[in-house]
């Protein structure tokens, strides 16, 4: 009968492909599980957070959902629409005292990431390590986040030390967006 946190942590990714070849199919797959998935069970629980003054949703955007790249379309939609869904929600659930944010990573060391990178590879026929090289390059840390950090940023957002923070995007990405 009692919710304290709700951590909404989906995130699946298509082959490299521009719009034009990108089957349907792929659309509404990333789509459903990237932003319906959050959606419905945000949905469903919503009645047992309402319960609990001082309770938190957080959602996985994505810096990738910030801004669009090329052959990564769904993906994209799908990060952007999460980052708004939990700014509807955020404005829905705060007469409740439910405080709803995101977290924004970039490239997490993730096997997710490690395929987006092969799979940009071949679709601009280069190797694995000139596109690794390229991406890393961008990230002012020089590194992909780690899985922990994007693991601490949720337990920030979920804590008392978050009671001020509702509707905002935390962007842990090493510096790859600065906003």
């Amino acid at each position: 009968g009692r919710l304290d946190s709700l951590a909404l942590v989906a995130g699946i990714l298509h082959d490299a492909r521009s719009v034009e070849e990108m089957p349907l199919e792929d659309w509404d797959r990333v789509l459903d599980v990237n932003l319906r998935g959050p959606f419905l069970v945000s949905r469903a629980l919503i009645p047992l957070l309402k319960r609990n003054r001082g309770s938190a949703i957080v959602t996985i955007g994505s810096w990738y959902g910030r801004l669009g790249h090329a052959f990564f379309g769904a993906y994209c939609a799908s990060k952007a629409g999460v980052i708004v869904l939990t700014q509807v929600l955020a404005e829905e659930l705060a007469p409740a005292g439910v405080r709803v944010n995101s977290v924004s990573p970039g490239n997490v060391d993730t096997p997710m990431h490690h395929k987006a990178l092969t799979d940009e590879a071949t679709e601009r026929g280069v190797s694995y390590d000139e596109v690794r090289e390229v991406e890393w390059a961008k990230i002012p840390l020089g590194r992909p986040s780690p899985p922990a950090d994007i693991a601490n940023a949720v337990v920030f957002l979920c804590s008392g030390a978050a009671n001020s923070i509702t509707g905002a995007s935390l962007d842990v990405n090493g510096g790859v967006l600065l906003r």
